[in-house]
C-alpha cells in the first residue's frame, strides 16, 4: 500500500456539490456504512475481473457459494471486469446490501471455465475500537456540498477542562482513514497510539467518495475537494465543546504532511502545532525525480541506465507536471519514453493525472516559513528507509522554520522505518515489503511531542 503518493463529475454530483449547506460544520449523521464483503478481492490489473483470494469461513459470501480463486466479472449488472468498473462500483455498496456478483470459476481439472451467479447480503465494517478511548462516528459537509464520515477519539477518562484536539490529514492513497483492523499499515497503528496515549481529542475526516463518505470516486477525485474535506474537519473540531479551540494540532501524513502546514497558513487561528510524517516539501517534479532514481536503483538498475532513464524522466515529468499532458498524451507525443512508464494512461498511483498537477502548484516550502513567521512549533517524523521521500523532504522544512526561529522545529528519524511506518531488517528487506512489523516508534514519537507541546502556555499565534 502506497501512502503518497480533466475531472468530469455526474450532473447529479455538479448539482449536489453546489448545494448550500445551513451549518457546513455539524450535520444530521445519516451516512450508511461501508459494505464489507468479508473476503479479500484483488482490484483487476487488466479486463479479467477481480481476483477472490480469500473467503472468511462461515461468511454470507462463503455460505452462498464464492470461493477463493473465483473472478468477480460484474455486481448487480455493472461490469468490474476492469479498475475503471470495480472502483465505483464497490465504493457505493454499504452494509445491508444485496448483491448479484457474476463470477467465472476455472476447473483445471476439466480444462473448463464456468459462469455463476452468486447472491448474498453485505456486512458492515465494524466500527473501530482503540483502548483508553471513547470513539464516535459522525458527519460534517464540506464546502464543497458533500456529507463526509467524521470519526473522533476521545480520552476514556478525563481531568475535566476543555482538551486539545488533534485533526488528522491523510495521504495520497484511496485508503480508508478508518481502520477497525490496523494489520501491517503504520499509520492506522501510529493514528490509534496516539488518540491511546495523547490525551487529546484526535479527529479523521474520510476522503469525498470514499469509505461512508459522499462524492466522486476517489480514485478520479481532485485535489480542491480534499482540501475542502480539511477545512470542514478544522471547523468542526474548533466547534467541539470539550476541545480547546486555542490548542489545535494539525497531524500530516505523507502528501498530509504537505497539505498540514499549508491548511495551517491559511487558516492559523488556534493552531498549536503541525506535524508532518512522512511528507513531502520540495515540489513534485522534483520529488517524482527523486523516487524514480530510487526506486530504479533499489530495483538493481545498472547506474548508466539509471542515469539513461533519469534523462527520459525528467522529459515526462516536464510534460506531464508542467506541460500538464496525460500521461498518454505524452507518450504519445514521445513515444520514445513508453518504455519507461509503468502505470496507467490518465492514472498514477490510482489517481487522475490532473491530481498531481494540481500538487505541483503547491508551495510547501513558503507554507514552513509562514508557520515560522507565526512562532508555530513543527515536529518533522520521518523512517529511515523510507524509499518514497528522500532526507531531504524532512530536511527542509526544518531547516526553513529554524532558520527563523531556532529549536522551533525538531525532526525525528525513525531507525529502519519505511514510508508506511513498518520496520524492516533492510532498505531491501522495506522496498520488496518483506516481513513488516510494527514497533510503535511512530506513535511514541508522535505522542511525546503532543505532551510537550501541551504542558507549554499558549503562544500569541494560537490566540490569534
Amino acid at each position: 500500500m502506497l501512502h503518497l503518493l480533466g475531472l468530469t463529475l455526474p450532473l447529479a454530483l455538479l448539482a449536489q456539490a453546489a448545494l448550500p449547506s445551513a451549518d457546513p460544520t455539524h450535520t444530521e449523521d445519516t451516512l450508511r456504512r461501508r459494505a464489507d464483503w468479508r473476503t479479500r478481492i484483488a482490484e483487476p490489473s487488466g479486463d479479467s475481473g477481480a481476483a477472490v483470494r480469500r473467503v472468511d469461513a462461515g461468511s454470507a459470501a462463503e455460505r452462498a457459494g464464492l470461493r477463493a480463486g473465483d473472478r468477480i466479472v460484474a455486481v448487480n449488472g455493472k461490469p468490474v471486469t476492469n479498475l475503471d468498473g470495480f472502483s465505483p462500483v464497490f465504493q457505493k455498496l454499504r452494509g445491508g446490501d444485496s448483491v448479484r456478483a457474476r463470477v467465472v470459476r476455472t476447473d483445471s481439472a476439466r480444462g473448463r471455465a464456468d459462469t455463476l451467479e452468486v447472491r448474498f447480503v453485505l456486512d458492515s465494517v465494524a466500527h473501530e475500537r482503540i483502548p483508553g478511548t471513547v470513539t464516535t462516528y459522525g458527519a460534517i459537509r464540506s464546502e464543497r456540498g458533500y456529507l463526509l464520515r467524521s470519526v473522533v477519539s476521545r480520552p476514556e477518562r478525563s481531568i475535566g477542562g476543555k482538551l486539545p484536539g488533534v485533526l488528522f490529514i491523510p495521504w495520497l492513497s484511496c485508503d480508508p482513514v478508518e481502520k477497525p483492523v490496523p494489520g501491517n499499515d503504520g499509520f492506522a497503528h501510529m493514528l490509534r497510539d496516539v488518540a491511546s496515549h495523547s490525551g487529546m481529542v484526535v479527529m479523521r475526516v474520510e476522503k469525498p467518495g470514499l469509505g461512508d463518505s459522499e462524492g466522486p470516486d476517489c480514485r478520479f477525485g481532485g485535489l480542491d475537494d480534499e482540501r475542502a474535506s480539511h477545512r470542514a474537519g478544522l471547523k468542526a473540531l474548533r466547534s467541539m465543546p470539550e476541545v480547546d479551540p486555542n490548542r489545535i494540532y494539525l497531524l500530516g501524513g505523507s502528501i498530509g504532511g504537505a497539505l498540514a502546514p499549508i491548511l495551517a497558513a491559511e487558516q492559523p487561528e488556534g493552531i498549536a502545532g503541525v506535524i508532518a510524517v512522512g511528507g513531502y516539501t520540495l515540489t513534485w517534479y522534483e520529488h517524482m525525480l527523486d523516487i524514480e532514481r530510487r526506486r530504479l536503483t533499489l530495483s538493481g538498475v545498472k547506474p548508466a541506465e539509471v542515469n539513461a532513464a533519469m534523462r527520459g524522466f525528467a522529459q515526462f515529468y516536464t510534460d506531464y507536471l508542467i506541460g500538464r499532458k496525460a500521461p498518454g498524451e505524452v507518450l504519445a507525443a514521445r513515444p520514445e519514453l513508453k518504455p519507461l512508464w509503468y502505470d496507467e494512461p490518465g492514472h498514477q498511483y490510482g489517481r487522475p493525472a490532473a491530481y498531481y498537477q494540481a500538487v505541483q502548484q503547491l508551495d510547501v516550502e513558503n507554507a514552513w516559513a509562514k508557520l515560522a513567521e507565526l512562532g508555530i512549533p513543527a515536529l518533522v517524523v520521518r523512517g529511515d528507509y523510507d524509499w518514497i521521500m528522500g532526507p531531504l523532504e524532512a530536511e527542509r522544512p526544518v531547516e526553513i522554520v529554524n532558520a527563523t526561529r531556532p529549536g522551533l522545529a525538531k525532526l525525528v528519524l525513525l531507525p529502519k522505518t519505511d514510508h508506511g511506518l513498518m520496520a524492516y531488517e533492510s532498505m531491501a528487506a522495506a522496498f520488496n515489503h518483506d516481513k513488516p512489523r510494527n514497533d510503535g516508534g511512530a506513535g511514541r514519537a508522535v505522542s511525546a511531542w503532543l505532551k510537550q507541546q501541551a504542558s507549554r502556555p499558549a503562544t500569541a499565534a494560537t490566540r490569534r
